[in-house]
């Protein structure tokens, strides 16, 4: 088969293409067309060996077959309108990265599956800047990905992103004249009043006088329905809420609403499944193929942050990673920042952008059995399910490193990775590795510095879990690629005393930590309203006299800290206060002497007591290195700036 069937003359870089392919109708992707191509990416930045990267922008045509056994899953796929052949069709926005001489690529796509539209895979690896759609030599960051050779795939999965400002979407099909209740939350963190809102899916308008609202201050509290409290259609997707007097300004609105037009958002799943099994099992398969920029593919590994952790987590579970002849998509992937849950895609009125934690959309569908890659039995609804259960029957699944940073340990209840629903320890299977980065937050900036928050009590936590996710990725690559075995899983679990209950948990003697003993509970969610009160077991890492969790990847800057780094914050009035304050970290200074931090009743050691002189700091940072690279979880590259740009001083 070509890639390209017909192509159009490459004019200027800056010119739009027209380059089509088309495929045999029994592929799922029937033509791509590129529309733009730009030869000399990055500005035109030179990567080590590999030489210039090439950008190539087009739309993927996929045909899906709702009677094929791996499609069945996708909700509401069935009353999506079909073409003459019995096809639902739609069509997904792909950007690729790759080296401008195809000799130079590797063989391997590091396909990112975007977040909120944004491409975060430079962020992630290259410690570039949160650019959601990076074009600069700038963004490359550290080059990490181009000097490697990876060929970096994007495209749309998200239906309700927009797609402006270079994000990343996907028109998934409507479902017109669909009706339905639709609930939406919302913590506004401001004081206005009206308070102007979106819905995701616009309201039937004969039926406003049906949408109810209610108000609580934290998750843990009753709704209410004050008389002053009162919602108002500005249009069917606009409301403004008249806020009821007595709650703060991290309150917790509920708004309940007839919906119409749901989309088919669970078709961004099959989205991603044809695309990259297209670029990794058909596009390249003709040699004479007219596009020369798509270098032939080897393997294929995914990365996720956050949601997109969350939807790595959920394409797996529902069987998205085979391909047409029981071939695998993803050989290996790392969701990143995903806890214990998966999504809110594939349902009706879906709302993909949502995700339980501890204070904002706590009840909110996405974090259900099962939880734990191995098979488990839930103690609740009696259910024995996993989520390699399906990939296992068709041995399609891929090696997975699954990464959680601390905020995790308490927002996204990692501890159900490692334990049954009652709180009994469970194995990992042996093609899936955890990993815990002590003391790194949910999302931050290589280079950058604690800094005051407007919502949290604590200055924010700077540390950026790059510096060990690039050497992780070596491993993954070494393991899906040659077989060679990974460093083992770095996870707090019971096995060897390192989760702990809540009650146990303790930052005593830690000043101005503010911990309030808050974490993200979990509530049964099934369809047995006898059980919908009953609770799972949460557990949460245990801390050392420092407060970092004792289990873990300790970076260098944790290893040998400078502070307390912790994943979790405090919010603060008049925003909540005592609840956790969204993903943020915080970062609590070590005192520089004895004398301080006695009178400020710290039980840490100060600087002085820690490191006698810069020196000796310096000392235990290249210990640190050297140890993380004995143990294959930081390469020398990484290691040598680490130490180059050591210093006694936050």
């Amino acid at each position: 088969m070509t890639f390209f069937a017909k192509t159009c003359a490459l004019k200027s870089i800056a010119a739009s293409l027209l380059l089509t392919t088309s495929v045999p109708s029994m592929a799922d992707v029937t033509r791509f067309i590129a529309s733009r191509v730009d030869s000399s990416y990055f500005d035109g930045r030179v990567f080590g060996q590999v030489g210039t990267y090439s950008l190539i922008e087009g739309t993927a045509h996929v045909e899906i077959d709702p009677a094929d056994r791996k499609n069945r899953q996708i909700v509401d796929l069935g009353q999506v309108k079909r073409n003459a052949s019995g096809k639902v069709e739609i069509e997904v926005p792909v950007h690729i990265l790759t080296p401008s001489d195809p000799g130079k690529a590797n063989g391997k796509i590091l396909y990112d599956v975007v977040n909120r539209g944004r491409k975060m895979g430079l962020y992630l690896l290259n410690d570039a800047s949160l650019n959601p759609n990076p074009s600069s030599a700038k963004d490359a960051g550290n080059g990490f990905l181009m000097d490697q050779g990876y060929t970096v795939v994007f495209s749309g999965w998200q239906s309700d992103v927009k797609t402006d400002a270079g994000l990343l979407g996907f028109e998934a099909p409507v479902l017109r004249g669909l009706r339905g209740k639709s609930t939406e939350e919302f913590v506004l963190d401001k004081s206005d009043s009206p308070a102007k809102v979106r819905l995701t899916y616009p309201a039937v308008m004969a039926q406003t006088s049906k949408t109810g609202i209610t108000v609580k201050q934290n998750a843990a509290d009753s709704p209410s329905t004050p008389p002053d409290l009162s919602v108002s259609f500005i249009s069917p997707t606009e409301i403004q809420i008249n806020r009821a007097k007595g709650f703060d300004d991290g309150a917790i609105y509920t708004v309940t609403y007839q919906a119409q037009d749901p989309t088919v958002s669970g078709l961004g799943f099959v989205a991603i499944r044809d695309v990259v099994s297209y670029l990794k099992y058909t596009a390249n398969t003709n040699p004479t193929t007219e596009l020369k920029l798509l270098p032939h593919i080897d393997q294929a590994y995914a990365i996720g942050f956050s949601q997109s952790g969350r939807f790595i987590r959920d394409f797996i579970y529902l069987g998205m990673n085979e391909y047409t002849g029981k071939r695998k998509v993803f050989d290996g992937v790392i969701p990143y920042a995903a806890g214990s849950r998966k999504t809110f895609i594939n349902s009706r009125f879906a709302q993909p952008g949502r995700f339980s934690l501890q204070h904002e959309d706590h009840d909110f569908p996405g974090d259900q059995f099962p939880f734990s890659y191995a098979d488990s039995k839930d103690h609740i609804s009696g259910k024995t399910d996993g989520i390699l259960r399906t990939c296992s029957v068709t041995d399609t699944c891929p090696k997975v490193m699954q990464v959680d940073s601390d905020s995790e340990n308490l927002q996204a209840r990692t501890s159900l990775l490692v334990t049954t629903t009652n709180g009994q320890p469970l194995d990992t299977p042996s093609n899936v590795r955890l990993y815990f980065f002590t003391g790194v937050p949910h999302a931050g900036l290589a280079g950058a510095k604690p800094e005051p928050l407007n919502l949290c009590q604590n200055p924010s936590n700077p540390l950026h879990g790059g510096v060990i996710l690039r050497a992780l990725l070596t491993d993954l690559d070494d393991w899906a690629s040659k077989g060679v075995i990974p460093p083992g899983s770095r996870y707090p679990n019971l096995k060897d005393g390192t989760l702990v209950s809540s009650q146990t948990l303790s930052y005593q003697g830690i000043p101005d930590v503010g911990y309030t003993g808050k974490y993200n509970t979990l509530d049964y969610k099934g369809a047995d309203k006898n059980a919908k009160h009953a609770t799972y077991p949460v557990l949460l890492a245990q801390v050392d006299q420092d407060g970092f969790a004792v289990s873990g990847i300790r970076q260098p800057k944790v290893a040998v800290p400078l502070a307390t780094y912790l994943g979790w914050n405090v919010r603060k009035a008049p925003y909540a206060s005592g609840e956790l304050c969204k993903l943020y970290g915080s970062t609590i200074p070590f005192s520089k002497t004895k004398q301080d931090r006695e009178s400020n009743g710290d039980s840490r050691l100060s600087l002085e007591e820690r490191y006698a002189s810069e020196q000796a700091y310096l000392e235990q940072l290249k210990r640190s290195v050297n140890q993380l690279i004995s143990d294959r979880l930081l390469l020398k590259q990484d290691a040598d700036e680490i130490v180059a740009e050591g210093k006694l001083s936050l």
